[in-house]
């Protein structure tokens, strides 16, 4: 499809050598694939000066559905050489030990047990249905299951510490199986949403998630949101940490058992530019 509309194609796959490839990237990135390779071709490719775009070939495909890329692959292509890059930013984490990009999201508790329950059970047959159902099902048990901790929130300086069950900073609008936690995130707008859910945030995304299991539907209240740039969290002691779709800090002997302490998450703006879908502006509207 890329030859029949005049692209010279280059292709590399991602179990291959491909970081390779990026140092002569031509006039466009196409990441073909799932989250987890588009949020490492663009943690790659950033303030490279080369554009990048996405063709959605995974599961959850949520940095995708934020571009408004879906349809018709042909018309997607076909837009390319009118289309005028946008900027999409990166998250930036830094704890005691590191610091860390971000493209679709960091944060604790919901979403970082769904990630770790979820590479215990696997493709296990102990949950039926395909993997976003069986995501559902995970999501639905660990979410009425979670209690609300004291948590440490500052957003640009604004002191929002509470109790909660879940504190997500989000580049994107969704976060695990297309679970809109932050409808209207723009990750060009140079600013890190910050959603924070508690108890009776809980009981609203076990009602949604109920609703999508069992009638392949569900409207999910609009939740408490915050932007900023620059955002500081204290997790409690010992709780469960995710930065896109893996566990953090990373399991490399470097985390220490009482968690890494204050994390400081702050917005690079700018950090890429990107070719956005023709459905951008329907989702803008919502």
């Amino acid at each position: 499809m890329l030859r029949d509309e005049g692209y010279e194609v280059s292709y590399r796959s991602t179990e291959q050598d491909w970081t390779k490839a990026l140092e002569r990237p031509g006039d466009l990135v196409v990441a073909a694939g799932g989250d987890g390779t588009v949020a490492k071709v663009a943690v790659s490719l950033a303030h490279s000066g080369t554009p990048l775009t996405v063709m959605p070939l995974g599961t959850a495909n949520n940095i995708a559905k934020t571009l408004g890329i879906a349809g018709d692959a042909r018309e997607f292509i076909h837009t390319w050489r009118e289309a005028v890059p946008r900027p999409f930013a990166l998250g930036l984490v830094t704890s005691s030990s590191e610091t860390q990009p971000f493209v679709e999201g960091f944060g604790d508790g919901i979403f970082a047990d769904l990630i770790a329950a979820g590479g215990v059970v696997g493709d296990a047959l102990s949950i039926l249905g395909r993997e976003t159902d069986r995501a559902l099902h995970l999501l639905r048990s660990v979410a009425a299951a979670a209690r609300p901790l004291p948590w440490g929130v500052e957003v640009d300086g604004r002191d929002l510490s509470g109790e909660y069950v879940a504190v997500e900073v989000l580049n994107i609008r969704f976060a695990g199986p297309n679970v809109p936690l932050a409808r209207g995130a723009d990750p060009g707008d140079g600013f890190l949403d910050v959603v924070l859910l508690g108890s009776s945030e809980r009981d609203a995304l076990v009602a949604y998630v109920s609703g999508r299991i069992m009638e392949a539907s569900g409207q999910l209240p609009e939740l408490p949101r915050h932007q900023g740039r620059r955002i500081v969290l204290a997790p409690p002691d010992g709780v469960a940490l995710h930065l896109d779709d893996d566990p953090w800090p990373r399991d490399d002997g470097s985390s220490t058992a009482g968690g890494p302490g204050t994390v400081e998450i702050e917005v690079d703006a700018g950090a890429l530019e990107v070719i956005r879908g023709t459905g951008q502006e329907a989702l803008d509207s919502r």
